[in-house]
């Protein structure tokens, strides 16, 4: 009797002592009221420690009294916490961490502790890249500034697997993906240039704030893919928002060929509550360009305001505009007879085969209004409105080689010329998009993240096509090759077209996460489209212009499937499936006018996600395959005059495979010391094709593409302030053509291809910072490597290049 009194007492008063504890919770968040995972929480003199989770989240377990907090987390400067812990209470303290740092807190993916800018614009869902299930890579502004980078084609080779497709006369940026030509370019989630084909369009990067590379199961978000690149991925381009401090950067750069280009970027908070910020960039640039008559001038600026009145709003305007007005090149040819082997005449540097009054201006104004309203801590609504405008004109020159009737080029080195005006195009795309997103909803050990929205899109089109001219036959040995029109060129309209393109997208995810173990993704899209277009076509008996009209329509469902598994924390094991459709597809006849069902393509993606350093370095790899299905293609034949033209019904083109690895390591290994690299393999080719030889990959489809890049910087002794960086990059050999059984595209049917071979580039970077002041020299193509990218067997353009460029700037 008296032992159980004796436990009875012990227990009650252990309950009574238990009673006595109070708690604490709540997040730990930066200035842009974001979640700082891992931030250390230390009680003061006590052996009392804890971390927050991903989320920002703490809990803290007290007896009575007063404690000093001690808080600690990357890039943010140290905080003490004053806090009274009262018996049986749970009190809810947030703390505000202050960023040490500016803009070096950028890491090479972007910041630390929160997702990258308006990449919720692309996947609709408040995830870091690491969170998500798509395959995503992020090239911050940091990279883009150490690199001294200034084309979107050497932004993406810092991403596993890209490549520049074709530049189809140093006209345009063509991106390619996973095998797929024309990866689609958006800014801020628009689409620029809406042709189908991915033919790429210009921007300048002194706006830009961050390049994201989106593959996998990007259509579950994206909607329907119109281009023929869209199941390799996408491309955003993220254009830079104003901060809520007062900083900015004048600089100027002097390089290779007569480059002059100076920049600015200016921040200024305009009222006193730091609610109210503008931000401007600014660009312009002079090249003579490495071939004689060669010339670019561009003027770019990108005016920007952002509004947070409270920490429940944010609002952003935005727009920029670039006026680019170029020389095209023609390029080179390839000197074999037949067309069987690479034999690329190396043409000098400085000889042009164009005209030097050709020119291609293309003016491109982008505009966005957007806006989040957080209810509360578990629900916000996103809307937003964006648009652009690309107007292109311009007038090229043409090469094109005699070919006898047996297909034999009898003298290769002769090429006729041609001048032709460059299709004249305005491109017009509106987009609405709204999303209701719930998350930090908690059910016991589930955590829930919802999200559903729509989004609106116009697409107006105006093309005008004209015919070329042909003026004179050119030995491109020679060394007395004119440069100069012989005459005034005065160009007939051979056709035309408008075109509107209307969609309507309605999307629902969802994801649930069991003890940050584990996260499940669901998701569900519907797509409703709709094309009215008039074509033009001439009618060389009357002299005019024939018109016709075409609609065509369709609906689509697309699902997505995914689980991320978290064996360790900083280590995230996934798989997803997606679907991805082309309703415009649905209208396209065949020659006795049944229609000829939908292009579909099946994506899976397995990989891995890691972290490691606190976050400062990850290193993720991810195995795809892609199956495309049912391709409709438009079919071609002979014209009275003996040459291929488009025929008004479409056949079905079979199925083809894509897949491959894809590995990337990207961060700092120490506090100085950065790198970036990535590799991929591939292997595509056609299977059940009406037209390609079954097992023949793609034309321009690489099997291996890498690249690294590391930078070092000098933080102590007597190299204090200077940096250092190099990087390599390699791109392999790919077929020039495809190999067709049937007549296409001008191609010889069978004819195997030629490979364009592979070619690796070496640059280099210096720099030296004091106090406010840089100085930077930038080395590209240090061995001068010869290399080409092109269309099929037009456009074949040679790479920069070796060159070089110094650059200075003052931050203030």
């Amino acid at each position: 009797m008296k032992k159980i009194i004796f436990f009875l007492f012990v227990g009650l008063a252990t309950t009574a002592l238990l009673a006595q504890t109070g708690q604490i919770q709540g997040k730990v968040l930066n200035e842009q009221h974001q979640p700082v995972a891992d931030a250390e929480i230390k009680v003061h003199n006590l052996s009392k420690t804890t971390f927050t989770t991903s989320d920002g989240e703490y809990v803290l377990t007290l007896n009575p009294g007063t404690y000093i907090l001690e808080i600690n987390a990357n890039q943010l400067f140290p905080h003490k916490e004053k806090i009274s812990i009262e018996a049986n209470t749970v009190q809810e303290i947030n703390i505000l961490l202050q960023e040490k740092v500016e803009l070096e807190q950028i890491e090479l993916f972007g910041a630390l502790n929160k997702p990258p800018e308006k990449l919720d614009q692309i996947t609709r869902l408040p995830l870091k890249p690491n969170e998500n299930i798509q395959t995503i890579t992020t090239i911050s502004e940091k990279v883009i500034e150490k690199q001294g980078i200034l084309t979107i084609s050497d932004a993406v080779r810092n991403a596993p697997g890209l490549y520049t497709y074709a530049t189809y006369g140093n006209r345009s940026e063509s991106i390619g993906g996973r095998g797929f030509r024309g990866l689609p370019v958006l800014k801020n989630g628009v689409r620029v240039h809406s042709d189908f084909r991915g033919q790429g369009f210009l921007t300048d990067l002194q706006g830009i704030e961050s390049v994201q590379v989106i593959k996998g199961a990007a259509t579950i978000s994206q909607g329907f893919g119109l281009d023929l690149g869209a199941p390799g991925g996408v491309v955003n381009l993220v254009t830079k928002v104003p901060d809520f401090k007062n900083f900015g950067e004048v600089a100027f750069r002097y390089g290779s060929w007569n480059q002059i280009r100076p920049t600015i970027d200016i921040n200024q908070v305009l009222n006193q509550n730091k609610t109210l910020a503008f931000r401007i960039n600014g660009a312009y640039e002079h090249s003579d360009g490495y071939r004689d008559h060669n010339s670019n001038n561009r003027f770019y600026v990108n005016p920007s305001l952002r509004f947070m009145p409270n920490d429940k709003w944010d609002l952003k305007f935005e727009m920029d505009y670039l006026d680019d007005k170029r020389t095209p090149d023609p390029g080179t040819v390839n000197l074999s007879a037949d067309n069987t082997q690479n034999l690329i005449y190396d043409l000098p540097k400085e000889q042009f085969l164009g005209f030097e009054s050709n020119e291609l201006s293309n003016k491109n104004f982008t505009y966005s209004t957007t806006v989040k309203y957080n209810v509360n801590d578990r629900l916000y609504v996103r809307a937003g409105f964006y648009g652009s405008n690309l107007d292109t004109d311009g007038y090229t020159t043409s090469l094109r080689q005699i070919v006898n009737d047996q297909g034999i080029i009898e003298h290769p080195t002769l090429v006729n010329r041609s001048i032709g005006r460059s299709p004249f195009r305005k491109d017009d795309n509106l987009i609405g998009q709204f999303d209701v997103v719930l998350h930090n909803i908690y059910s016991g050990a589930f955590k829930h993240l919802a999200q559903i929205g729509a989004d609106v899109r116009n697409t107006k089109v105006q093309t005008k096509n004209f015919g070329s001219i042909g003026i004179d036959q050119i030995d491109i040995l020679s060394n007395e090759i004119t440069n100069t029109l012989p005459n005034e060129i005065s160009f007939r309209e051979t056709g035309s077209s408008d075109q509107t393109i209307n969609q309507l997208g309605i999307l629902a995810q969802y994801v649930v996460e069991y003890k940050n173990w584990a996260r499940f993704f669901a998701g569900l899209r519907f797509s409703d489209y709709q094309d009215t277009s008039t074509n033009g076509r001439l009618n060389t008996e009357t002299g005019l212009i024939d018109f016709s009209e075409s609609n065509s329509e369709g609906t689509v469902w697309n699902p997505l499937l995914g689980i991320m598994v978290y064996p360790k924390k900083e280590i995230a094991v996934f798989a997803s499936y997606t679907t991805n459709s082309n309703p415009r597809s649905a209208s396209s006849l065949d020659q006795n006018g049944d229609q000829l069902g939908n292009e579909t393509s099946g994506q899976f993606e397995v990989g891995v996600k890691t972290e490691w350093f606190r976050n400062r370095l990850r290193f993720n790899t991810t195995y795809f395959r892609v199956e495309n299905r049912n391709m409709i293609m438009q079919d071609v034949g002979l014209n009275d005059e003996g040459n291929l033209e488009f025929l008004p019904w479409y056949v079905k083109g079979g199925d083809d495979l894509r897949q491959g690895i894809e590995m990337e390591i990207i961060g700092r290994i120490t506090k100085t010391w950065e790198v970036m690299a990535g590799y991929s393999w591939l292997n595509a080719e056609y299977q059940n094709s009406t037209r390609f030889v079954d097992g023949s990959r793609p034309n321009n489809t690489p099997e291996h593409v890498a690249n690294l890049w590391t930078h070092y910087a000098f933080d102590d002794g007597k190299l204090a302030g200077f940096n250092v960086g190099a990087g390599v990059y390699y791109l392999g050999k790919r077929p020039y053509n495809d190999h067709v059984f049937t007549a296409y595209h001008g191609i010889t049917p069978d004819l195997a291809p030629w490979d364009n071979q592979a070619y690796t580039t070496v640059n280099a970077q210096l720099g030296y910072t004091f106090n406010q002041f840089g100085v930077k020299l930038f080395f590209n193509n240090i061995f001068d490597q010869i290399g080409y990218n092109a269309y099929r067997n037009v456009y074949i353009n040679r790479i920069d290049p070796r060159n070089f460029a110094i650059q200075l700037n003052y931050k203030f």
